[in-house]
């Protein structure tokens, strides 16, 4: 397995990737949206003998208190059905915070499965005073601290891209 950038030869590829994993349309929109807002971001990019084989992305959020250019949303994250079970989404998850570590990131928020996230250390953002803007499950939304005492200070709601809205 090869984890890379994604690069724009992808797109259609991944587009596939998303609606095959999803069973809909709406998050191969979502990184269409967000990377032809040119809001930033990273997305990487598993390949298995050639083929797409799963995707991470993460996009710039803004939050009160913090500085605008530190925090992260993952999402989506996608495995394709064929590789499922096999660690494939965790090593993208690893590898992804390594490189949001890298590119300066002091934190990264989720929506998602607490027993999933929370075993790469992702916490409820309700421990920070921090809100969700979608509504969901207190549990559901979380975060992961790159640099420690990043959040501290930070309160509110988090300000996703405009690409989230309507999902």
């Amino acid at each position: 397995m090869k984890i890379r950038s994604l690069r724009v030869t992808d797109t259609e590829r991944v587009r596939e990737l998303l609606t095959e994993a999803f069973g809909r349309s709406d998050e191969a929109r979502l990184l269409d949206r967000l990377r032809s807002s040119g809001g930033g971001g990273l997305s990487l990019l598993a390949e298995i003998e050639g083929r797409v084989a799963g995707l991470i992305h993460f996009s710039a959020v803004t939050l009160p208190g913090c500085d605008p250019l530190s925090l992260l949303a993952l999402a989506p994250l996608a495995v394709d059905s064929r590789w499922r079970g096999r660690g494939l989404g965790g090593r993208l998850v690893e590898e992804g915070l390594v490189a949001c570590r890298t590119a300066g990131s002091g934190a990264v928020f989720v929506l998602g499965d607490p027993a999933y996230y929370g075993r790469f250390g992702f916490v409820p953002t309700r421990e920070f005073g921090i809100d969700s803007p979608f509504g969901a499950p207190a549990e559901f939304y979380r975060v992961l601290e790159l640099v420690p005492g990043h959040l501290g200070g930070a309160s509110g709601t988090v300000v996703y891209p405009a690409a989230f809205d309507g999902l």
